[in-house]
């Protein structure tokens, strides 16, 4: 469900974070990455995990699109037509600032309707080990989702640093 926002309010992105310093490195680095992508957002402090934050950002949105960052620094990217529970991407455990910014990137790339610079989707740059869970509907019922480790979050950093500088 769609909560309510003012008619007054520009269009933007919305951004939940938990309270904290933790949170602060990670929501400018989102904020950035929408930015270069040309779109507005805002960022609001609330309580609760990622994903119900996202969930919540996103039924807030006029984009329809949110971020969320919880305490623990995971990080969820949603739209608000995907089944609760189930985000377009979720980010956790060792989350770093270029993960971050790659977040806010996608989630301006999903109101744009372009393609994700995460790779997520993209079987080839996923495997079994990592902290990245890949969208429900690229998996088979059952299955478990394939996340990305550190050396695989690397290589699809260097190949969306390529797509952007070339």
């Amino acid at each position: 469900m769609r909560e309510e926002r003012s008619k007054m309010e520009p269009p933007s992105i919305i951004i939940f974070h938990s309270p904290g310093e933790g949170s602060c490195t990670f929501v400018q680095q989102v904020l950035l990455g929408i930015e270069e992508e040309g779109l507005p957002a805002s960022a609001i402090e609330r309580s609760g995990s990622s994903i119900e934050l996202a969930e919540a950002a996103a039924g807030m949105s006029a984009f329809g699109v949110g971020v969320g960052i919880d305490e623990q620094g995971n990080i969820a990217l949603t739209h608000y037509r995907m089944p609760q529970g189930q985000p377009v991407f979720h980010v956790s455990g060792e989350t770093s600032s270029v993960i971050a910014r790659i977040v806010g990137t996608d989630a301006a790339r999903l109101v744009k309707g372009r393609p994700l610079v995460s790779g997520v989707g993209d079987s080839a740059a996923l495997a079994p080990e990592a902290n990245m869970e890949a969208l429900p509907q690229d998996k088979e019922a059952g299955e478990k989702y394939p996340v990305l480790d550190s050396a695989q979050i690397a290589e699809v950093v260097r190949a969306a640093l390529r797509q952007l500088s070339g």
